[in-house]
């Protein structure tokens, strides 16, 4: 399958050979408990209030550091020295995420 008609497929929710359906709007999210949530690091509820590009940056630094299954980092720069950050999570705990680190 070309990877255009499979994101295709994924954008509608679809299952593919990849593994289970998980539509971005109708899957119920899941939380373990085992990393902060935003009340606790802000003091306030992701969607009560806009968050600064700081409180984003500090949340997603508490989540990371909390749980073995989050890696974040600096993926760019913008075009005014601003880092551009992303959190990614890990199907595991573990897993060796050298590459995903950008020095």
């Amino acid at each position: 399958m070309s990877s255009d008609r499979r994101s295709r497929r994924l954008d509608r929710g679809e299952s593919t050979s990849l593994g289970a359906t998980c539509d971005p709007i109708q899957t119920p999210p899941t939380f373990a408990g085992q990393t902060p949530t935003a009340q606790t690091v802000l003091g306030f509820g992701l969607g009560s209030q806009e968050v600064t590009a700081a409180e984003a940056d500090e949340y997603v630094q508490a989540v990371d550091a909390a749980s073995s299954r989050v890696v974040s980092g600096v993926l760019a720069t913008s075009w005014d020295g601003h880092p551009l950050r992303y959190a990614d999570e890990l199907k595991q705990a573990g897993v060796e995420v050298v590459a995903l680190r950008v020095p």
